[in-house]
């Protein structure tokens, strides 16, 4: 009974961890562009 619930509760929840470190992830390597765009910004301005 506690093994069934368990597997419940997993397959719940290990797919929305996947869910929010894979927008965790995208949102990172979003940030990482941004942050160069702007450090060329800010070259191109002086």
């Amino acid at each position: 009974m506690i093994v069934v619930v368990l597997e419940i509760i997993a397959g719940a929840v290990l797919p929305i961890l996947a869910a929010v470190a894979f927008v965790c992830l995208i949102d990172y390597a979003f940030r990482a562009r941004d942050r160069k765009v702007i450090q060329r910004q800010r070259r191109g301005r002086k």
